[in-house]
Formats: C-alpha cells, sequence, structure tokens
C-alpha cells in the first residue's frame, strides 16, 4: 500500500487537499509514503518524527527563555511596587492571589508585554530557521 494519497485520484481532488492539510497540521505526514520507495519509507518517517519533536523541545525552551527574561522587566515597567519573585513563583493562575487588587492591571500589562514579545521573537526565529533549512 503507497499511502491513502495515492488511493484518491481524479475528481477527488478536493479530499486529497483536504486530508493533506489534516495530516500536515496534526503531524501525520502522507506524503512520506507517497513520495519514496517501500524501503525508504520507515526510515524517512523515523526522520520525520524526529524533526517534529526535536523542533518542538527546542522552540518550546527558546519560548520559556524569553518570557521568564522578558517578564521581570515588564514587572518592573508597569507594576513596580509588586514583588516579581513572588508573581513569577505563584505563575499565572495564582498571581491573582499575590497581587493587590490595585496592582492587578499592571501585572497583566506586564503578562501582556512578556506574551507578546516571546510570540513576536518566537516568529522570527521560526522564519530563520525556515529559511536556513528550508532548501
Amino acid at each position: 500500500m503507497e499511502g491513502i494519497a495515492t488511493t484518491i485520484r481524479g475528481q477527488f481532488w478536493i479530499i486529497t487537499a483536504v486530508l493533506n492539510y489534516l495530516a500536515s497540521s496534526s503531524g501525520a505526514n502522507f506524503a512520506v509514503p507517497v513520495i519514496l520507495s517501500k524501503l525508504k519509507t520507515s526510515v524517512m518517517s523515523a526522520l520525520v518524527v524526529l524533526t517534529q519533536y526535536l523542533g518542538s523541545s527546542l522552540f518550546i525552551s527558546f519560548g520559556d527563555t524569553i518570557f521568564s527574561a522578558t517578564l521581570p522587566d515588564a514587572l518592573g515597567k508597569y507594576a513596580p511596587t509588586v514583588d516579581a519573585e513572588a508573581v513569577i513563583a505563584a505563575g499565572g493562575r495564582g498571581m491573582r492571589n499575590v497581587v493587590a487588587a490595585a496592582e492587578l492591571p499592571g501585572v497583566l500589562k506586564a503578562y501582556n508585554e512578556a506574551l507578546n514579545r516571546t510570540f513576536v521573537r518566537i516568529s522570527c526565529k521560526q522564519s530563520i530557521f525556515f529559511l536556513l533549512f528550508s532548501n
């Protein structure tokens, strides 16, 4: 069996497009069995899974590092009277128990800024990785 994408041809092209989209977004890869021989399929499938896990673990650690480095600076900017260590130790859910109600808007702004910076920096890094390894 060469793969599900080779069994759906002709007038069912939209089904193939939808299956390929679902496969690429869910982590499964239907293109590997279609374009490779049967001997190379298992090796290539293993490499696809390895790169998916490796990429995910790299970018999770990048995001965690960026967020934990950005949040104390943002807390000092928007909520200077708040104990940054206590807020970081309490986490996103427990910060409401540690922070006074009057200081909560500043802490929320700090979290928002830290998250925005994290997403922007991770997006830039993903773009760089894509450009470097897409060829």
